[in-house]
């Protein structure tokens, strides 16, 4: 999926940067679990003041 970037395992899980639309999720989490993922928790990660300055600041989309 050309719209998953910056996959890293940190600690136990998964995080990774979305480019895509809030909407296009759903899919993303659908191939995660076709694929053998076992997900156990999907969500968006809350925005913090320095994520909210690189992406203004830089023009970052994840």
């Amino acid at each position: 999926m050309p719209q998953v970037v910056d996959v890293a395992v940190v600690k136990e899980h998964i995080e990774m940067g979305f480019t895509g639309k809030r909407e296009d999720l759903p899919a993303v989490h659908k191939k995660l679990v076709e694929a053998g993922v076992p997900v156990v928790a999907f969500y968006p990660k809350p925005e913090n003041l320095e994520d909210l300055f690189l992406r203004l600041s830089t023009g970052a989309t994840n």
